[in-house]
């Protein structure tokens, strides 16, 4: 009887601190799912630097990046500098050019995750779209600075931005930064992309901050009343050489620190050729560049303290007047190439090796995603309130009232089969399978549920395949996954540099194309909250095979937050 009633004490009380808890939190806002997603998604980098789960948006605060559509449109060989600096440095160096090294020819600064790729592959824009809307990214900058506009590479984009725009997702907007023949360029945009009725139109996803699509040129090309300069909102681009910088003028870099405010916009790059040539090295602020002493620093360039720096310029903008900035633009993402140039001694002008170059995307054999997740953390501090106390009420088992909802986009568990940067290479990627589309998470006094809804039937659990349906759960804010279910069928497992050892039974039933899983908290250590990434058929043995590999909900390192840590 003494046992009895202890059991009942202790559940009435377990069931008073839920309530207690409950009643101090403030009710989650009201939002639609796909918002409520990318507002709860989180992340933990290898520096242990944390992003936070919130809801509530700051007012009037748009994060812009700027996007390279030219890999596959001037040159079709790979020439790697870092591999070029390793193996055959005199081929590099000859001004003459060699046939490793040919003067005149683009060169590749390192290798994209997604391999030497073209802008057009669709799997690979795909991803982008993916990552820049969970980044709460809002508008893209795509440069046709050199009077070329890459029309196949903005037509495919723009297909698959109205893709996932139609799903619900907020995906970026678009504009263009235009410099050489500006007006021409400015003409054939209008005509192709804008002009009503023009096939390759999308309203909807322009970027329109004071109420016109943004463009940026020459206003005085189209001064006086003109269709032209009567459509677009016209900003005239701020270059960081210039001996005048307009505060009117948009900045796409800046090689002043602290950055310049241009009437609430402030340019965040991750490295600065103020030296005017990125090939040397040194002179120029790379990505381990200092501020406080004014020296680069190799053993942080994987780090980002240039970027880091450039970002608490914004922040501290932010300390003097919270509505001094309204707009942060990027620099940048997929540039990966720059031309080998001599008169008479070799050099690049805009991007040379890992340390100084000024791609955002993830590095195959580098520094990985470490800058993705530092973008994604800064961006989330500069758009989003600190979190609070929200209410994750508890339910009852089968009873999904209660449950919180994360999506993922449909469709991005795609085969890979498209021509690289060189032709003669195709990727290829066949390791989509179950495409997960939603994951459902509730929790009871002494259970986690997860119900996990795929696009099509799940396919039937084979013995042995690790890879199965997982769900990876972390337990505290600044550590990565600790567990793992599934590795084994029905198990869960603790997450170790040594493997996975299998702790605890969980239950898992599977129909057609929903999974069910629930987990005790006790097996779990009891956590106040939980960060979740759902995935099928990535081999977890490189985490960066989660950007690449089947599917995984939310994609790369990224997880959903249920709960508040």
């Amino acid at each position: 009887m003494n046992k009895i009633f202890r059991k009942i004490v202790a559940f009435v009380a377990g069931g008073a601190l839920l309530l207690s808890a409950a009643a101090c939190a403030k009710p989650i806002p009201a939002m639609s799912d796909a918002a409520f997603t990318v507002a709860r998604t989180a992340s933990v980098d290898m520096y242990g630097r944390t992003s936070y789960a919130s809801y509530e948006t700051q007012e009037n605060r748009d994060v812009g990046l700027f996007y390279f559509l030219w890999l596959g449109a001037h040159g079709d060989k790979v020439y790697d500098i870092s591999d070029l600096l390793e193996n055959n440095p005199d081929a590099l160096w000859d001004p003459e050019g060699t046939e490793e090294s040919p003067t005149g020819a683009y060169h590749f600064w390192g290798e994209p995750l997604y391999g030497y790729y073209r802008s057009d592959d669709p799997w690979v824009i795909t991803r982008h779209v993916e990552l820049f809307t969970m980044a709460g990214i809002d508008f893209l900058g795509f440069d046709v600075t050199n009077a070329v506009t890459y029309d196949n590479v903005v037509k495919q984009m723009l297909k698959i931005l109205d893709k996932y725009q139609k799903q619900g997702w907020d995906v970026p907007k678009i504009m263009f930064l235009t410099n050489a023949d500006s007006k021409e360029v400015i003409q054939k945009l209008y005509e192709t992309y804008y002009k009503e009725g023009s096939e390759d139109c999308y309203p909807d996803l322009w970027y329109l901050p004071n109420g016109k699509p943004m463009i940026c040129g020459n206003p005085r090309d189209f001064s006086g009343d003109s269709e032209i300069g009567n459509f677009f909102d016209i900003s005239k681009t701020d270059w960081p050489n210039s001996s005048f910088h307009d505060k009117e003028s948009f900045p796409w870099m800046d090689w002043q620190y602290p950055q310049r405010n241009f009437n609430g916009t402030i340019s965040v790059s991750v490295a600065q050729h103020i030296a005017s040539r990125m090939s040397l090295q040194s002179e120029n602020w790379g990505r381990g560049f200092d501020p406080m002493t004014f020296k680069n620093d190799s053993a942080r360039a994987d780090e980002g303290t240039n970027f880091e720096a450039q970002w608490k310029t914004v922040f501290n903008n932010l300390r003097q007047d919270a509505s001094s900035v309204h707009t942060v633009f990027m620099t940048g993402w997929n540039e990966w190439i720059a031309i080998k140039l001599a008169q008479p001694d070799v050099y690049f002008v805009d991007t040379f090796n890992k340390e100084y170059s000024r791609d955002l995307e993830m590095m195959k054999d580098g520094y990985g995603d470490n800058f993705y997740q530092q973008m994604f953390r800064n961006v989330k501090n500069f758009k989003y309130k600190e979190p609070e106390n929200y209410n994750f009420p508890a339910g009852k088992e089968g009873d999904w009232s209660k449950a919180v909802t994360y999506l993922d986009f449909e469709g991005d568990a795609m085969e890979r089969n498209f021509a690289g940067y060189d032709p003669d290479i195709t990727y290829t990627d066949k390791t989509n399978r179950n495409d997960i589309v939603k994951t459902e998470v509730m929790q009871d006094s002494k259970n986690y549920y997860f119900r996990i809804t795929t696009a099509s039937d799940i396919t039937e659990y084979e013995q042995g395949d690790g890879n199965w349906m997982n769900i990876w759960i972390a337990t505290a804010a600044d550590r990565d996954y600790s567990y793992v279910i599934n590795r084994e069928y029905g198990k869960l497992g603790k997450v170790s540099a040594a493997g996975y050892e299998m702790s605890a039974n969980v239950n898992v039933s599977v129909s057609a194309n929903v999974m069910t899983v629930k987990v005790s908290k006790d097996a779990l250590g009891s956590p106040k909250a939980l960060r979740i990434r759902v995935s099928d058929n990535v081999d977890a043995s490189d985490p960066m095979n989660f950007y690449i590999q089947g599917d995984s909900a939310p994609i790369g390192a990224l997880g959903y937050t249920f709960g508040n840590f």
